[in-house]
């Protein structure tokens, strides 16, 4: 707990330590508490540029069973196999995508697509979006601001009465699947430019996770890779990628950049979400099951406690 303490404090080298000797005095049968101890201490090895002992710890951790690779590293792993790759082309159709290329063709129509921007951009311009705190993953400069709609299947009835159209829809999505997502959250994300986030897999390969590009600015160096693919949003369509790959953003404003040197000494205020509504990255973010559960398998996953 001490290791991951200082690792959420950005403490690397002290963390590193910490979890080391953790792992030294854990038990061989302590199964749970080595794996998670090793996610963590590859993590903060490889915020500290020691990616090949990282990636070492990974590999064995993938001969141990508890990864399905180094790559894809998820808290929670399914009990049997889920068939796996960082981006979803949901249109191929050598891909078993099921509800999947639904979920995107009704989301990409136009007139679906353009409402839940404007919905978007009203909130954004009166106020209502928040800092997304990165409990989850951890990010440098920039800003990150959120509309939260659902978490883990529970509705914000507050946040939807801002954009009904947008929960009516989310609703609407795979007979209402997404909306009652246990694993995952909808919401609305607003990043700024000059943000890092951090390389890191999301917690369970249970899921899917997908992006509707509704603002994405140009003029900006955006990188989005996932496993080792880079892939890039685009207004009005859907990225589905599964996030227990390791994936990381770089948003950088080129203009910016640019003029580094002749700003770099002056601290720069940071951004309110009223001052990203034409600069930032818009998207709507949600979670859907993976395509090779069973009605009987998600029953069971729901059924249990998120950890």
């Amino acid at each position: 707990l001490t290791g991951s303490a200082l690792k959420q404090l950005e403490r690397y080298e002290e963390a590193i330590v910490s979890l080391q000797q953790t792992l030294v005095l854990l038990a061989p049968d302590q199964v749970e508490r080595r794996r998670q101890t090793t996610i963590h201490l590859g993590e903060a090895l490889q915020r500290m540029g020691r990616r090949d002992e990282a990636h070492a710890l990974w590999e064995q951790g993938v001969a141990d069973g508890w990864f399905p690779s180094a790559d894809q590293r998820p808290g929670q792993v399914y009990q049997r196999p889920l068939p796996s790759r960082p981006v979803w082309d949901v249109r191929d159709p050598s891909v078993r995508a099921g509800p999947l290329r639904d979920i995107v063709e009704e989301l990409e129509a136009t007139s679906v697509w353009t409402e839940i921007r404007a919905e978007s951009r009203a909130a954004i311009a009166a106020g209502h979006f928040t800092v997304d705190p990165g409990s989850i993953t951890r990010y440098n400069g920039g800003r990150w601001y959120h509309l939260v709609l659902y978490e883990y299947g529970l509705k914000d009835l507050k946040n939807c009465r801002l954009v009904p159209h947008t929960c009516a829809t989310v609703e609407s999505l795979a007979e209402g699947a997404v909306a009652q997502m246990t694993q995952g959250q909808v919401k609305l994300s607003l990043m700024s430019p000059g943000i890092h986030v951090l390389p890191h897999c999301g917690p369970t390969n249970t899921r899917v996770r997908m992006h509707l590009g509704l603002c994405i600015p140009s003029g900006v160096d955006l990188n989005f890779r996932i496993g080792g693919e880079n892939v890039s949003w685009t207004e009005g369509k859907v990225t589905v990628f599964d996030d227990s790959f390791e994936h990381e953003i770089v948003f950088q404003d080129i203009k910016a950049a640019s003029n580094y040197e002749q700003e770099r000494d002056f601290e720069q205020p940071p951004a309110s979400a009223m001052e990203l509504i034409d600069t930032g990255r818009l998207v709507l973010l949600f979670d859907t099951w993976h395509p090779s559960l069973t009605p009987a398998e998600i029953a069971a996953v729901r059924a249990t406690p998120n950890t």
